[in-house]
């Protein structure tokens, strides 16, 4: 009898922290994100809002895509607002009951709002790890890293080569 109970207990415990990575399950999210740029653009780094939407398309895949804006300035210019748009694919792998692994990459593009120099462009690809705590079936908080490597970035003097790091903080609903 105690064994029925705690095979019982496992598969309940399962079931909490496989709820967000079944296939087509929707997630919707929102996070605060602090964004260092590349020193060769000498825009300002700085923290701003982002939303993010996915879906899993099969179990432990999930295709998202987030939207992010970060006010900044240069040396130049004032008033920069960056709107930065990702598509990605995330790789979601247990790691304990309710912690998951996040691992993915894809296709980053920035818009500079507000450039005046015509270069208000930017696009390359990105990669992503983070961490996200189921804290019922419903509700998850994640903290995840991204790296975008731009090459060319029209926001160089020349168009080298930039990397912008990204820390997020935020809350989803599956």
């Amino acid at each position: 009898m105690r064994r029925t109970f705690a095979v019982i207990g496992m598969v309940a415990a399962a079931a909490v922290s496989a709820q967000a990575q079944r296939t087509w399950t929707y997630e919707a999210g929102l996070f605060g994100q602090y964004t260092k740029f590349a020193d060769t653009t000498h825009l300002k780094s700085g923290f701003g809002p982002g939303v993010r939407v996915g879906i899993f398309v099969i179990p432990r895949l999930a295709l998202e895509y987030e939207a992010s804006f970060i006010p900044t300035s240069s040396r130049t210019q004032s008033g920069l607002d960056a709107w930065t748009n990702r598509i990605d694919a995330v790789v979601n792998w247990p790691i304990g009951e309710h912690t998951v692994l996040l691992a993915g990459g894809g296709f980053t593009g920035t818009n500079y709002k507000g450039d005046t120099t015509h270069n208000a462009f930017d696009s390359g690809w990105n990669v992503m790890l983070g961490v996200r705590r189921c804290m019922s079936d419903q509700w998850s908080w994640r903290l995840d890293g991204v790296a975008d490597f731009k090459n060319p970035s029209d926001q160089t003097p020349h168009g080298a080569a930039t990397q912008t790091y990204s820390a997020r903080l935020g809350v989803s609903w599956f």
